[in-house]
Parts: C-alpha cells; structure tokens; sequence
C-alpha cells in the first residue's frame, strides 16, 4: 500500500519484450528484455468494494492474478460498466449541469441505413433537440458533462465500454460521486 488511509497502491510488474537483430553473417538472433510496468489503484467501499484503476491498461491480467494469489482462492472481481444513469446520478446535485458532448448512433428506417452523429457545445446540447436528427433505437456511444460547484469546474464523460473518464477543479468530488452512485446501483442490483 503507498497510502493506507486512502487504501490506494501500486502495482509493479514485468513484461518481456523481444527483439530480432540480423549479424554481419546474416544469422538472426533473438534477444528477450524486460520492461516494468506500474498500475494506481484505490479500494473503495465497505461490504462491497470497489476496485478502481487510473489510466487503466488494455490487460490487468497480471495485476488479477496476483490479487488473487494474495486474497486466497475464491477471488473474485467483475468489470463495473459505468453506464449514463450512474453518471447522471452522480451529477444530480450540481448545476448547472451541461451536456458538453455526445455521440450517437442508430438506425434510419427509410433509407435502410445506420447514422452516427458526433456534437460538441461550450455552451451545453439540449437532449430534445437530438431527437430531430430522425434515429431510431439510438445508442449513446460516448458522453460528456460539465459541472460546476461554488465557482469551481470540472467534467465527466463516459463510454460504452463502460469507461469513465473525470477532469478539471471538481476531479476529486466527481470521482467521490460516481464511485458512490456504482455502489449505490451494486447494491441494489
């Protein structure tokens, strides 16, 4: 643990590389080094816990199996998709609440066709006027808000793949909030 209180760490681990080099005879050799790699994460929860990664790698296989070496057999740990309902709750208390960016798709039924729409506003998108773009079973492929809260900003976006990503002055609060709004839904369901 690098900080107890705050049940955060780092992971070290190594990653064989390879690399090919031709001699003066034209013989090929192979030579295998090894590059460290870290991971931050936190602890998050009390009955149920939250595992959360910053900038997370493709794979946490590494990291995985070594939590499960450490914790006994029987560990288990279940991707958290962060999804638009645990985002809009997690902003619910703020305002103004701005919807900075979004991109869609879904189907156009006359023309037989799929249509993938991207906006981005400064000065935030009306989701009612979204609807004038004429798809139909829409999918929110990506979002993004902005906050504020006693003169500070800050913005929350989200993907499918169930990434959430939190920036600007309110980083701290907003990533309080969305880990909360998680186990919040966790519990529920």
């Amino acid at each position: 643990m690098t900080d107890i209180a705050s049940s955060s760490f780092e992971f070290f681990w190594r990653t064989p590389m390879y690399a090919t080099s031709i001699d003066d005879d034209g013989q090929e050799q192979r030579s295998e080094f090894f590059s460290t790699n870290r991971q931050k994460a936190q602890i998050v929860g009390e009955s149920k816990l939250l595992l959360r990664l910053e900038n997370p790698p493709r794979s946490s296989k590494e990291m995985l199996n070594c939590l499960e070496d450490i914790v006994g057999f029987g560990f288990v740990c279940q991707p958290v998709m962060v999804t638009e309902s645990i985002v809009l709750q997690a902003i619910s208390e703020f305002s103004p609440v701005l919807l900075t960016s979004i991109k869609m798709s879904g189907g156009i039924p006359d023309i037989v066709a799929i249509g993938r729409v991207e906006l981005a506003s400064k000065v935030g998108l009306n989701k009612e006027h979204l609807d004038s773009f004429g798809l139909q079973g829409v999918t929110v492929e990506s979002a993004s808000y902005s906050v504020r809260h006693k003169g500070l900003g800050g913005q929350v976006g989200f993907s499918r793949t169930g990434i959430c990503k939190v920036s600007g002055e309110l980083a701290p609060l907003l990533i309080s909030r969305v880990e909360r709004s998680i186990l919040a839904s966790s519990n529920r369901g």
